[in-house]
């Protein structure tokens, strides 16, 4: 049953309605269209660094967050025989209003709407959804009619609340609430334990019957008969102007239905689909995220939504986990919980490019060029950070007498002065003290300050009795660029030198593979061409990685397993990283590559080299 409206207040809240975004815009995945998208976060990306932890006062057990302009709102479950609760909290922590829910769920399955400082809240075992007052604050109305409002996230616009429970869905005045008079419409029927989707004017939601229902929020009429057998229980629902797009655990189906033709587009079909959400929309592509594809693996996919659902690519995790994804910037975030890790892929390709070790994640979300991290008591903030990294360094004597030395060059990019460190690492992730000119004694830290859009040279000063190697981690307070040259100098004249730029942290590479021998003109020693791979862990846990020994026709002739802790790195040659393939009795020419893959990001440079000697850089595949 809909209850109509008067046409004139039918006709103020359809145009603001229409002439104003909806939801909050701060968050990813917190408007009302329910994208999973941030679009507003700058240049935010990794590397990532934790800023600050914001304590949750009075936070026992948190399950879910909203952040908006000041302020947060964490929701709890029943925690030590305590109601269901959400809190309001500014960004110190500090508690300014808690709304309780009698009920007797310990999860929180529920994401509350925001807009024009009004804060829709519900509850997983509650037939009550209030309204809250933000600027006051203070709690301004409820409507206990509706039955339970599990999963079933309400809307927000700038005048307009719109929300379900079991036994029906509602529109009424955000800051006036329901009541005979004020109720703008509502619809008596059975709701599926899913979110809202409202793009424009068309409101959408699930039955319990699996039909998709759509309805035009400016007086609650159907747009067009129920779309039977699209999905129940725990679906996700994206709508955009001409697709609802849906993935539904019950039945392991992800999909897009026309609902200007009201026909079903495309489907397809991933077992284990997370519920935190199932699907997100941005950059024209559809992401759908599994919890365990059956194999104990989380699995991550993007479609093209636009050409019937195309498959554009998709990644495995080795555990199981890929939950509270949120899209920024173009990069996917989500939690797998298998490895305990925040992970980051390129939104395009689904390259790994960060990660953050953190057990017992409870919610993530994007805002303010920000990721936040939410636990049971406390909010963790991550922010992008100006480190670059220089895989391989060194200084010393090396076997022929010659002396080995690294120039770095640095680049502030930026109209302000760049202030920053470089720090030197050894292979064992410990500090590598190092003699550098211009400073007295060995030093690991080596302080700079580079003029706006001017470089600054920092090298070491070749220790006669000393060979020591490692890499370098360059921090400043503004964007820069950076390069080691590796110099070989025999009694302070350079006899051969090779660069190679920084390097970008991502989970696979590929480098050129070369192993030769030639004779030297008029006889001789034979020379000796080969690659040497540096790689470097800059993350705080331990890398799993993987080399695979390609030839040229592209077939995989050998493969290795080592791991790598966490600020540890290795410098090696080709015959060594691949001894059976290589004897060291002789050389075994060799043209091909080697693919690198990790479980976390790590940093990758090579050089091509004549008899130990560095000729050049060979510059490492990367797909971003």
């Amino acid at each position: 049953m809909r209850k109509a409206i008067p046409a004139v207040l039918l006709l103020s809240f359809a145009v603001s309605a229409m002439a104003q975004n909806v939801g909050d815009q701060a968050t990813a995945g917190n408007n009302n269209e329910r994208t999973d998208l941030n679009a507003q976060m700058g240049n935010f990306q990794p590397p990532l660094a934790l800023s600050q932890t914001i304590p949750l006062n009075g936070v026992l057990s948190a399950t879910s967050f909203l952040q908006f302009d000041e302020f947060l709102v964490i929701g709890q479950g029943q925690v030590q025989g305590n109601p269901v609760t959400y809190s309001l909290h500014d960004l110190t922590g500090a508690n300014l209003l808690s709304v309780t829910f009698q009920g007797d769920a310990a999860a929180l399955d529920y994401t509350p709407a925001y807009a024009n400082d009004i804060l829709l809240l519900g509850g997983p075992a509650t037939s009550t959804v209030k309204a809250v007052r933000v600027s006051t604050p203070e709690e301004i109305w409820e409507d206990t009619s509706v039955g339970g409002t599990l999963a079933r996230d309400p809307i927000v616009t700038n005048n307009m609340a719109i929300y379900s429970g079991e036994s029906k869905v509602v529109a009424v005045p955000s800051v006036d609430g329901p009541g005979a008079a004020l109720t703008l419409w509502e619809i008596e029927t059975t709701t599926a334990d899913a979110p809202l989707a409202l793009n424009g004017n068309s409101l959408y939601f699930l039955g319990q019957d699996t039909a998709l229902h759509g309805v035009d929020i400016r007086d609650g009429s159907a747009m067009f008969p129920p779309i039977a057998g699209v999905a129940g229980n725990g679906a996700s629902l994206i709508a955009d102007r001409k697709l609802v797009f849906f993935a539904d655990p019950a039945s392991s189906t992800v999909g897009a239905l026309n609902v200007q033709t009201q026909t079903l587009v495309w489907t397809d079909f991933l077992t284990g689909l997370s519920i935190s959400p199932g699907i997100a929309l941005a950059y024209d592509l559809l992401f759908v995220f599994s919890n365990d594809n059956a194999q104990g693996e989380a699995e991550i996919r993007a479609y093209d939504p636009n050409a019937g659902g195309t498959p554009v690519w998709a990644v495995r995790e080795e555990t199981t986990g890929a939950e509270f994804a949120v899209v920024a910037n173009n990069i996917v975030y989500y939690y797998n919980s298998g490895s305990q890790t925040v992970r980051a892929r390129d939104a395009f390709t689904g390259r790994l490019l960060w990660c953050i070790p953190k057990g017992d994640v409870r919610a993530l979300a994007a805002a303010d060029g920000q990721l936040l991290v939410l636990d049971a008591t406390s909010l963790e903030v991550y922010e992008s950070v100006n480190t670059i990294f220089l895989p391989q360094i060194g200084d010393g004597p090396v076997p022929d007498g010659t002396q080995f030395s690294t120039l770095i060059t640095l680049t502030n990019l930026s109209d302000e002065i760049a202030t920053g460190a470089v720090n030197f690492i050894g292979q064992d992730g410990a500090p590598l003290p190092l003699p550098v000119i211009g400073i007295v004694g060995d030093t690991s830290n080596v302080l700079f300050n580079i003029p706006p859009r001017s470089t600054r040279l920092i090298q070491t000063s070749s220790d006669p009795d000393d060979l020591r190697v490692g890499w370098a981690s360059v921090g400043s307070d503004q964007p820069i660029r950076g390069a080691a040259i590796f110099q070989r100098a025999d009694a302070g004249v350079p006899l051969f030198e090779a660069g190679v730029s920084q390097s970008t942290a991502i989970g696979d590479s590929i480098v050129v593979a070369l192993r030769r021998e030639l004779d030297r003109p008029g006889g001789g020693p034979s020379v000796d061409f080969s690659t040497s791979l540096a790689v470097a862990n800059p993350l705080t846990q331990q890398a799993s990685l993987t080399l695979e020994l390609v030839d040229s026709d592209g077939d995989v002739v050998s493969t290795v397993e080592r791991t790598l802790d966490a600020d540890n790195q290795f410098a090696l040659f080709v015959q060594e990283l691949f001894p059976d393939e290589f004897p060291a009795d002789m050389i075994t020419e060799f043209e091909g590559s080697i693919r690198i893959s990790s479980d976390v990001p790590v940093a990758v440079t090579s050089l091509r080299t004549i008899d130990g000697f560095q000729l050049s850089s060979l510059p490492a595949g990367q797909e971003r």
